[in-house]
């Protein structure tokens, strides 16, 4: 099964820290442990900001795909994936 290049993209920020922005508008920057074809996210080392801008910090959490808006992912990626 060919996986799309966002997926592709997002499996190779395994072990990378990303930040996820959820459709409710919390955004969650931490390190990416896992990520399953679904797009769920299993991370660690997690700092949330809230809307009103309150920050907390999670050792571990794990996100739904189907509640990401969007997702900021290592700038290195950009040059393996520009020519998809």
């Amino acid at each position: 099964l060919k996986s799309s290049v966002p997926l592709r993209m997002l499996l190779d920020s395994v072990r990378s820290t990303i930040a996820v922005e959820m459709i409710t508008g919390e955004v969650y920057r931490g390190y990416l442990l896992e990520v399953q074809e679904n797009m769920n996210c299993r991370m660690n080392n997690i700092t949330i900001t809230y809307r009103d801008g309150r920050t907390r910090h999670l050792d571990h959490v794990f996100i739904r795909g189907s509640k990401i808006r969007f997702m900021v992912l290592p700038d290195h990626l950009m040059d393996k994936f520009k020519d998809h």
